[in-house]
């Protein structure tokens, strides 16, 4: 089926990436599967962006601190990574991710303003060196990373060629 569905989208340079498991968010906070199992991907980071998304409108419209928002919300993912216990044939880090997509289906929190955040967070922790380039490509899911590497290649070979030939830019 994914072989279909990628097949019905691709040609000329469109390459189609479909994903192994289930929605990005879900995605992103299950991370890569190594050796059979999960080792969990962003799920603290997905679920502080919703979090955050979540309380976007009210945070706007009061002067609670943001820094509070982001303390409320890993309290409540400590909360939720320790009640996610493996069950019917998923291991913890694949109940952690359905915990952590259901944060967008029950308050309708909005998927950019979340995607906002996460960038954001993600951001922040380039910023202070506890997120490499390397780092962020081990929890990303393959598709994304096939994906990334797709629309970059161009880019890169550009970019090598550029430095042989002119030296540096």
């Amino acid at each position: 089926h994914r072989k279909k569905k990628a097949a019905k989208a691709d040609g000329q340079c469109v390459q189609t990436f479909v994903s192994d498991e289930w929605t990005l968010e879900y995605d992103l906070a299950l991370g890569p599967k190594r050796d059979g199992k999960f080792p969990g991907g962003l799920a603290k980071e997905v679920f502080i962006s919703a979090w955050l998304a979540d309380k976007d409108n009210a945070k706007n419209a009061s002067d609670k601190d943001i820094d509070v928002e982001y303390q409320e919300a890993l309290t409540a993912f400590d909360e939720l990574e320790s009640r996610a216990e493996p069950r019917d044939d998923c291991d913890s880090a694949e109940v952690l991710a359905s915990h952590v997509y259901a944060t967008f289906l029950k308050s309708g929190v909005s998927k950019p303003i979340a995607a906002q955040y996460l960038a954001e967070c993600l951001q922040r922790q380039a910023d202070k060196n506890r997120l490499t380039p390397e780092v962020l490509r081990e929890c990303l899911p393959l598709y994304l990373v096939k994906g990334i590497e797709y629309v970059t290649r161009g880019r890169a070979a550009k970019d090598a060629s550029s430095n042989t030939e002119g030296g540096n830019q």
